[in-house]
């Protein structure tokens, strides 16, 4: 029953398009960057004839200084005192990417 939901979706369809950078997010007529996100440094994926792989790295770079910089108490706060916790207000997936960030943080 799940296989014929898939079909009567045209999930491999979209899965194809999504694996060759097409937009098939009709929402924000724009891809989605589930590849790019997990492809290594070296591994090129091209949206609308860029390859954005060095972009989401750079981005998942920053995030990672920011973590490091964060756990080691040297990211501070408005009252000047090293950040403790850390709330995130987000729908969908933009809270959804936020919520992997967890994982850079110590419980």
């Amino acid at each position: 029953m799940l296989f014929d939901l898939a079909g009567a979706a045209g999930l491999e369809e979209k899965r194809m398009k999504m694996g060759t950078g097409q937009h098939i997010n009709s929402t924000e007529d724009r891809a989605v960057m589930h590849i790019a996100l997990r492809a290594p440094r070296d591994k090129p994926f091209f949206v609308d004839g860029e390859n954005v792989v060095p972009l989401v790295h750079d981005v998942l770079d920053r995030v990672s200084d920011f973590a490091e910089r964060v756990r080691n108490g040297q990211w501070l706060g408005s009252t000047g005192k090293p950040l403790t916790n850390i709330v995130s207000i987000g729908i969908g997936g933009s809270c959804k990417s936020l919520s992997s960030l967890t994982s850079c943080f110590p419980h």
